[in-house]
């Protein structure tokens, strides 16, 4: 995501993150020490981290569907379509 055509360019991340940790993980870099005696901004979303604005898209485009009709899609599919993904028939 650093790499300057997904800068220019965008970039799709399918199902990942999951969670607002792995949010974090991508798009927060820490802080370096603070100097001392300096306390941490409480008004700062992420104390002790900031954004990394160089890969922090501007825009996010969610796909949602309903699981049963999805879970069909894919039923149907071939299974080389569905071989090394995370679909497993459980």
């Amino acid at each position: 995501m650093n790499s300057a055509a997904c800068k220019n360019k965008g970039f799709i991340l399918d199902g990942y993150p999951r969670t607002q940790h792995d949010a974090k993980a991508i798009f927060l870099e820490k802080v370096e020490e603070t100097k001392e005696g300096e306390e941490p901004n409480p008004d700062e979303p992420f104390p002790g981290f900031k954004i990394n604005t160089e890969i922090l898209p501007q825009y996010v485009i969610i796909l949602q569907g309903e699981d049963a009709a999805l879970k069909q899609r894919v039923k149907e599919m071939p299974p080389e379509k569905t071989t090394n993904t995370h679909y497993n028939e459980a």
